[in-house]
């Protein structure tokens, strides 16, 4: 099933569910979309650009930056990271992010990156009985539980560098990331950006437009 958001429990337009959910994510006929959170911004520097690449990984993400140390049987410390799942979660990331590239040079210059991870909801958020399928009024909004979302951003951006999309992660020079709740999964979108000054955008005279806000989010279609 392709992850929208919670819409089999809730409505767009029904409150502060519709806010938090208005983020970077798949319509129903498969597309994906980026809106919601970081939009104003990617009507700044982005502005009028569609993305180089966009895709999606299935799965619960994994986060990069917690390590472990321990002793090698010949007396050497080895710092490796912490979780198993890791590795796993990499490759696939680079797969996807390899086949929605193709055999396109890697970009030179600097990006924008858009991800949106999406988390499951715990059951406790989730009626009992013949509700069980519906969300209580106290249900979280947003996913505020590890893993954090700058750990899970640094598996993916590591990922799509070994995928040669770009040549190295430090072109991000705009990162937009987002955690919600819905079938596990992230959506990712990459956009090239200007390289001269002299061709950014004229800004809006609010500078509120660096400010990542819902306000203006739009539901997707």
């Amino acid at each position: 099933m392709l992850p929208t958001t919670d819409d089999r429990h809730h409505r767009h337009g029904d409150g502060p569910l519709d806010r938090a959910e208005a983020a970077p994510r798949i319509s129903r006929d498969g597309s994906l979309i980026v809106g919601g959170v970081g939009r104003r911004y990617h009507d700044g520097c982005a502005r009028g650009r569609v993305p180089a690449v966009e895709f999606v990984v299935f799965g619960e993400a994994v986060p990069q930056g917690s390590k472990r140390a321990f002793r090698a049987p010949n007396g050497r410390m080895i710092v490796a990271d912490s979780s198993t799942k890791l590795r796993p979660w990499r490759q696939e990331v680079r797969a996807m992010a390899a086949e929605a590239w193709g055999d396109r040079a890697p970009i030179t210059g600097p990006v924008l990156l858009a991800l949106t991870f999406f988390r499951a909801r715990p059951k406790v958020h989730y009626g009992s009985g013949a509700r069980a399928d519906t969300l209580r009024p106290s249900a979280a909004a947003f996913p505020t539980s590890k893993p954090d979302l700058d750990k899970l951003a640094r598996s993916c951006c590591d990922s799509i560098t070994d995928a040669g999309v770009w040549r190295d992660d430090s072109q991000v020079a705009d990162l937009v990331a987002a955690k919600r709740f819905g079938a596990p999964c992230v959506t990712v979108a990459v956009f090239e950006l200007p390289t001269l000054e002299a061709e950014l955008p004229a800004l809006d005279d609010d500078p509120g437009w660096i400010v990542l806000g819902l306000d203006d989010a739009e539901p997707a279609a």
